[in-house]
């Protein structure tokens, strides 16, 4: 039987709830609904020809793809599927041409506009079945504060985890059951367990989004999914590309993504803040009595059993920390400070992340070879805003909405593709924030200022500087230093010190120098 769908938007919080009005006092709650996004508006249209007698397009915007969005209109049309478009905002004056028949009518069999209100166009549409107190009813699901205790409150932060779920991890089932619940009058504390777990789940996760539609973090999407499939723990993911770019947000994905390990800590370490004995405390832990005022620790690789350990910045390790991770890796256990008994790894995913060339530093001796290769199991490549330019407007109206509620207008959007933003998302959120508090509205004035405020800054590369030249007394040394250093790997420093005849400290610091093959 060919049933009744009404299609509605991701993000604005007045989708959600719009929907939930026109389901309830217009249709009696007898449609389907489900979330569909501008870009995949085509290929939601083209499964509707064989399914659908009615489809109500609910505040999705027509701009992203509307050749491919009108072709399959059209087609629907000639099958006799009615389709109406319901939104706050007309059909952009760039694009309408493409949704006219040739004898002038529109590819809508019904276009139904309220000036910047969803709810009231909803209500336009169905005036006899919807009320002006069902339109501040329901709004009051688009306004009601996220960390309040009210029936409004709570429903709006179940449609932002359900809409999270959708973004992150491309699991949609969650917003159109949201919809149908608040549609069908269910108080929220009694929605069925699977909402109420994606809202829990939400609260623990939900401070990282992984955003973007580009084919390129599609592909991040995939390889996560991947990876995460993979319960191996030898099966390790590296993920490198500059800062700000999401790399912890990729390691935190694949660990919720992981069935055997999201219910398992996920524990960080930066590389780049440590020295070698606290780097060996916090990895393995210590016992009581090992140095001055120690006392019984757990290290990371203890606490992280089941679970997974993120090493972020791994390219600043000097060669002895490379050393003590390359031996917990390979042999699969570790010594606590103090002890000399060793203990097995319990089942740790190790992720690591850089924003340098690891196979430079390796070339240039500068990073082991060998672990290298242990962590480069998996690599996920995270490229910069200015090689996804297509991404900014999406990110940007996420990180705008979380701070002020607002949408972005298209205008402004388009102001921000025209920077590139060399310090990637981290840079674009210190443009909006600066944007909210000095209460700028046009953002292409904001761009140009910021340009030449900023014009000393390059784009981050995973360039290093160059390393001596290869007859200078220095690279001899350090070159020596590390060739024994590595045909003695797994011995002690002090062990390698005395194979050299030098002092620790003096070959700790020869071990740090760059040199080249």
């Amino acid at each position: 039987m060919a049933k009744r769908l009404i299609m509605t938007g991701w993000g604005l919080p007045e989708y959600a709830p719009a929907a939930a009005m026109l389901l309830r006092c217009a249709f009696k709650c007898t449609a389907e609904v489900m979330g569909v996004s501008q870009r995949h508006l085509p290929i939601a249209l083209k499964k509707c020809e064989e399914t659908c007698s009615e489809v109500y397009v609910l505040g999705v915007g027509l701009t992203k793809e509307p050749k491919a969005i009108a072709a399959e209109l059209r087609k629907l049309k000639e099958s006799g599927v009615k389709v109406w478009w319901i939104s706050g905002c007309p059909i952009p004056s760039e694009v309408s041409i493409e949704f006219m028949l040739k004898d002038g009518s529109s590819v809508f069999d019904r276009t139904v506009i309220a000036d910047g209100d969803l709810f009231l166009a909803v209500q336009k549409a169905f005036p006899r079945q919807i009320s002006a107190k069902d339109v501040e009813t329901f709004r009051r699901f688009a306004a009601g504060r996220v960390k309040g205790s009210s029936e409004e409150g709570l429903y709006r932060r179940l449609f932002q985890a359900a809409d999270w779920k959708h973004k992150n991890d491309r699991e949609m089932e969650y917003y159109p059951r949201a919809i149908f619940s608040l549609a069908s009058g269910v108080k929220y504390a009694n929605i069925e367990p699977a909402l109420t777990a994606v809202v829990d789940y939400y609260g623990k996760w939900g401070n990282r989004q992984l955003i973007g539609s580009s084919p390129h973090m599609e592909e991040v999407r995939r390889l996560a999914n991947l990876a995460a499939e993979c319960d191996d723990p030898a099966a390790r993911v590296l993920i490198t590309g500059p800062s700000g770019t999401g790399k912890e947000t990729v390691a935190q994905l694949i660990h919720r993504k992981s069935k055997s390990r999201e219910n398992g800590a996920f524990l960080t370490f930066n590389c780049a803040c440590t020295t070698e004995s606290l780097f060996e405390s916090k990895l393995f832990g210590s016992v009581k009595g090992a140095f001055t005022d120690s006392r019984d620790s757990l290290g990371l690789f203890e606490t992280a059993a089941n679970g997974t350990l993120f090493l972020d910045e791994v390219a600043d390790l000097n060669f002895y920390m490379q050393g003590q991770l390359l031996r917990v890796l390979q042999d699969g256990d570790y010594l606590k400070v103090g002890e000399s008994v060793p203990r097995k790894v319990q089942n740790v995913r190790v992720i690591t992340a850089t924003n340098k060339d690891l196979v430079r530093l390796v070339n240039e001796g500068r990073f082991r070879e060998d672990l290298y290769y242990r962590l480069n199991v998996i690599q996920i490549r995270m490229k910069s805003l200015a090689e996804r330019p297509e991404d900014i407007p999406e990110i940007a109206r996420a990180i705008w909405y979380r701070e002020t509620g607002k949408e972005l207008s298209r205008e402004q959007r388009n102001a921000l593709v025209q920077y590139d933003f060399p310090g990637n998302a981290r840079e674009l959120e210190n443009m909006l924030l600066y944007a909210r508090v000095m209460k700028i509205t046009d953002f292409t004035a904001l761009v140009e200022c910021w340009k030449r405020e900023n014009k000393g800054l390059r784009h981050e590369t995973t360039q290093e500087p160059a390393a001596c030249d290869d007859d200078s007394l220095d690279v001899v040394i350090a070159r020596h230093v590390h060739r024994v250093a590595d045909r003695y790997k797994g011995h002690s420093l002090r062990e390698i010190a005395q194979r050299l005849g030098r002092a620790e400290n003096t070959v700790r610091e020869w071990l740090k120098k760059p040199i080249k093959n």
